[in-house]
């Protein structure tokens, strides 16, 4: 039996891979919200981020800097983002962060 639920089960993304990227690299999809994942500092959170051009479903570590743009920008689950990551010049790793909106349309008075 084949009905739209059945083929988004079958066909859902594995859990994620992490994304490792080097400087000026950027990821752009479909933000899936977070998850806990076990490190050597203990359990910290991963965003889930479907990548548009692989489908691939990638898992970024959400540093405090991170976590504050994401607040800042009000990103939501299930909206369009876009991360390029900009390096560690310092002790923080730095990004940029996009969020795809359409713009509001000017109301004619």
């Amino acid at each position: 039996m084949s009905d739209p639920f059945s083929e988004k089960v079958r066909n859902a993304p594995p859990p994620g891979q992490f994304w490792r990227p080097e400087i000026g690299d950027d990821i752009i999809g479909i933000y899936y919200g977070d998850r806990p994942v076990k490190t050597k500092y203990g359990e910290k959170a991963a965003m889930k981020i479907e990548d548009e051009l692989t489908k691939d479903m990638k898992l970024v570590m959400k540093t405090d800097f991170l976590k504050k743009e994401f607040e800042r920008l009000n990103i939501q689950i299930g909206e369009r983002v876009g991360l390029k990551y900009q390096g560690k010049p310092g002790k923080a790793h730095l990004w940029s962060v996009f969020v795809d909106r359409p713009e509001k349309e000017k109301e004619e008075k």
